[in-house]
């Protein structure tokens, strides 16, 4: 990936990010190789509209900017870098924290993006982090939400087989079709979220005989 052209700063300051020497609009171009043709990436990004928008969020139960959150994290590194070279980071630590929070309930790399956004704010001065937990970003806001998200996450894992087993149970059927490949994960992945008395029914595409252990067994009825 090559850099088009160095960032563009708007001239004047924005107000609502007292504290950071943030711009109300940054300009990105980049290239994806040397040639003309893949300098396709030209964007505008407003600071000013990211802030409300995430105070929108955290404080008004409004919708997340999810958009501009991804949009910042996936900025070429250079970029990303001169957010905090210059003063703004900000933005960009609230960008790594939403998505982190996005992420939690699906994808295996929250943790990542929580650890990038704690990098970031650890790279501060420490006047600089007490003006982060006091300034007009909510960042004490977002921290706690992604540490509420992680309880009620954990609490979902814990509960969910119990609730959907109860006193009477609850008849689901999982279908696995395979062709020679690996079924290690339905220990690993499936059973510990599977209610009782479910069911496995497994198709072999291939004639091949199932090895079914016997933590399998003793958690489905199985079908071959």
């Amino acid at each position: 990936m090559v850099c088009k052209a160095s960032l563009w700063l708007c001239a004047c300051c924005l107000c609502g990010a007292s504290a950071f020497t943030c711009y109300p609009e940054y300009q990105f171009s980049w290239c994806d190789n040397s040639t003309e043709a893949s300098c396709i990436h030209d964007y505008a990004f407003s600071v000013g509209h990211f802030q409300r928008k995430l105070d929108d969020y955290y404080n008004r139960n409004r919708r997340p900017p999810l958009a501009e959150a991804f949009f910042l994290t996936k900025l070429p590194r250079p970029y990303q870098e001169q957010f905090m070279e210059s003063g703004c980071a900000a933005p960009l630590i609230m960008a790594y924290l939403l998505v982190a929070e996005a992420k939690l309930p699906t994808d295996d790399d929250a943790e990542k993006y929580a650890s990038i956004a704690a990098g970031l704010v650890d790279s501060l001065s420490e006047q600089t982090q007490e003006i982060l937990h006091t300034a007009t970003w909510p960042f004490r806001e977002a921290v706690a939400r992604f540490d509420q998200t992680v309880q009620d996450i954990q609490e979902a894992q814990r509960s969910f087989p119990s609730l959907l087993g109860g006193t009477e149970g609850v008849s689901v059927e999982f279908v696995v079709v395979r062709c020679r490949e690996p079924m290690d994960w339905l220990e690993r992945e499936l059973l510990p979220m599977a209610p009782a008395h479910s069911a496995l029914r497994i198709y072999e595409k291939c004639g091949e005989n199932t090895d079914i252990t016997d933590a399998l067994r003793s958690r489905f009825s199985v079908a071959e």
